[in-house]
């Protein structure tokens, strides 16, 4: 069985790994660019608003109103289940709305014709256990007032 392949990410040893080899393609030594990359507090900021921009991007896409609704499977040390109803225009609203509140490493694919899925890793779940189905939300469940 093949693996999809994801839309976006964020995974910053790649993005360490992936600015590094750019920097050799400028004629810089492994060495000297792994230590600029170190020295480079800007790098991942640029990287993250870059990736959360795409991610408003594919949002709007999906759905024309801003009213979602994210399962999640395997949440943290307890891999609980659950789900949430949330509101959110931009990409790093909708991360921030379901996420936790530490360092991550996750991947982002479609689902379905109007969905995201993303397999989130953190400390509580290094192993990736952790699935968020995030959809637009229905109009039903707008009116049942959900969102209140």
């Amino acid at each position: 069985m093949r693996k999809a392949k994801s839309i976006m990410s964020w995974d910053e040893s790649e993005i360490f790994d992936s600015r590094v080899k750019d920097l050799m393609q400028e004629s810089l030594s492994e060495d000297e660019a792994r230590n600029r990359m170190y020295k480079d507090a800007d790098g991942y900021e640029i990287e993250w608003e870059d990736m959360c921009n795409y991610l408003s991007e594919v949002m709007a896409e999906k759905n024309k109103s801003v009213y979602w609704k994210a399962d999640v499977n395997g949440f943290g040390w307890r891999h609980l289940n659950g789900h949430k109803f949330f509101k959110a225009e931009k990409g790093v609203d909708l991360l921030r709305a379901i996420l936790p509140n530490t360092d991550c490493t996750f991947y982002i694919y479609k689902h379905g014709r109007n969905g995201l899925k993303i397999n989130n890793f953190h400390h509580d779940s290094p192993t990736g256990a952790e699935w968020y189905y995030v959809l637009p939300a229905t109009q039903k469940e707008i009116n049942d007032g959900y969102f209140n």
